[in-house]
Formats: C-alpha cells, structure tokens, sequence
C-alpha cells in the first residue's frame, strides 16, 4: 500500500470527515456545563479544602462525641436496672435457695454480676457511637475525613483511616457515667 501523495490525502480527509461526524454525534449526546457544580461537588469543595477540612472534621467528631453520650446517656439506667436485676439480684437468689455459702454468693452477685453490669451501662453510649459512624460513613463524609486528615496523621506515622480507631477508643476512655 501507498500512502504517499493522493491516497494519504483521502486517508486524511476520511479521517478528518470521521472526526467531525463524531464530534457531532458527541455535541447532540452530551452536554457540557462547566460553570455549574453538583451540591457533592460543592460540598466536598468546602470539606477538602486545606484550611477549612480539619476544623470541620473537630467539629463533626465534636457533634458525633456529644449525639452519642447525650442520646446513649438516657439508656444507661435501664440497661443498669436490667442487668443488676438480672446478674446482681437473680445471682443472690439462687445461690441463696441451694444454700452457697455467703462469700460465694457475694463474689458472684457483687464481683461477677456487678461487673458485667457495669460494663453493660456502655453498650447505649457505643450503640450510638457506631450509629453515629456509620451514619457518616453512609453520607461519604469518613472518606473524606480520611483523605483530610491524613496530612494531619502521616506527621505520627500513621494513614489517614486510622483516626477512627482512636476515636472509639478516645470515646471509651474519656466516658465518665
């Protein structure tokens, strides 16, 4: 095959007349509108900007912290009732019918019973916590977050996504009944 001289010149023509075949079929397809953004584009504009992204992401962590042991707090009696009427009270009365010894039945009702109950009054206060998280995670605001606050995590050694973790467990330690 040649494609020197007039047959490069009708391979090129037929290109350039493809080409604005498809440019035209292109034009009656789609329509460019860049000046308008999407609310996810804007919001995300806002919530990964460099200055404004870790503030914004206290803030929610902040908002999260306050939803979870407000709303987790006004369970803490009843999973505190429940569990001491079941592993305090209930612990007492059985041994005490088979006649166990006192200090048995104190180490198992006041030890064993009133420590699970003990840990029990959390599970409201976690319950919420992870409601909260996956909430968020839902909206597409972790990922985000995550991408934010890694500059912020990469200065300890550690990837963005590991904030969560120590959020858990942040919570967990700070939470006083």
């Amino acid at each position: 095959m040649n494609y020197g001289g007039k047959n490069k010149d009708k391979i090129d023509d037929k290109i350039l007349q493809r080409y604005h075949q498809s440019r035209q079929l292109i034009n009656g397809v789609v329509e460019v509108n860049p000046t308008q953004h999407s609310l996810s584009e804007r919001i995300d504009g806002v919530v990964l900007n460099r200055w404004l992204g870790v503030p914004i992401f206290l803030l929610m962590i902040y908002l999260m912290f306050t939803v979870a042991v407000n709303v987790g707090a006004v369970f803490i009696d009843f999973f505190d009732i429940l569990f001491a009427a079941v592993l305090v009270d209930g612990t007492t009365w059985f041994p005490e019918q088979i006649s166990m010894p006192a200090v048995v039945i104190t180490l198992l009702a006041q030890g064993v019973g009133g420590g699970i109950t003990l840990v029990a009054t959390f599970i409201p206060v976690i319950g919420f916590l992870y409601l909260c998280l996956s909430f968020l995670e839902d909206s597409g605001y972790m990922s985000r977050a995550a991408f934010v606050i890694d500059r912020v995590m990469s200065g300890i050694g550690l990837p963005g996504n590991a904030f969560v973790p120590l959020i858990v467990g942040f919570l967990g330690a700070m939470y006083r009944r």
